[in-house]
């Protein structure tokens, strides 16, 4: 397999106000980065920021930001393969197949929004010492994962004809072989 990525990407930092002392100021930037790939097309990130010096000890941050993630050339093309165990619903028995794992070329980017807000303490008395803390939140979709091949060789039971086309029964009924591939098939959020 092989891709091609075109790149066009800008940064601006834009010091919005500062104090007559300089010791208190508010700064913002802006990013923005669109992608353009062989096989899905193009897909824009951007960054907007600020931050802002309370004092020279305190200073504040927040940024938001769409981010992507293109998947990677093994989540694409590569393949392994293995033993499987599962439960047949079809047989109603317990056995070991054989399940392929890997590369799909047909993913498409993963995109997450995120949200971060924090500060940065750094005290005068204490020479060299500086302590941050930040609460983040990031919500993703199209996250690529494999489904497992319990899941595929169920939901093929249950009627899902793109699960069925992952399963391979051999003339006795029995499952020969599943492919886990890679999808595009879950989202995400996490909080912190």
């Amino acid at each position: 397999g092989a891709f091609d990525v075109w790149e066009w990407f800008s940064e601006v930092n834009i010091p919005v106000w500062e104090s007559s002392g300089g010791s208190r100021r508010l700064d913002t930037n802006v990013a923005v980065r669109q992608s353009d790939y062989s096989h899905s097309g193009k897909i824009d990130s951007w960054k907007i920021g600020a931050e802002l010096q309370f004092n020279d000890d305190v200073r504040f941050r927040v940024t938001k930001s769409r981010d992507v993630r293109d998947p990677t050339f093994g989540e694409q093309f590569e393949y392994g393969g293995g033993g499987a165990n599962i439960n047949d619903p079809v047989t109603n028995t317990s056995y070991t197949t054989t399940q392929a794992v890997g590369g799909n070329p047909k993913l498409v980017p993963e995109s997450a929004d995120t949200l971060t807000i924090g500060f940065v303490y750094t005290p005068n008395f204490l020479q060299g010492f500086q302590a941050s803390a930040d609460w983040y939140e990031i919500e993703v979709e199209d996250l690529v994962e494999t489904l497992g091949v319990q899941r595929i060789v169920d939901d093929c039971f249950r009627g899902n004809p793109a699960m069925c086309a992952y399963v391979t029964r051999g003339a006795a009924g029995t499952v020969e072989n599943v492919f886990n591939a890679n999808q595009n098939v879950a989202a995400a959020r996490t909080a912190g």
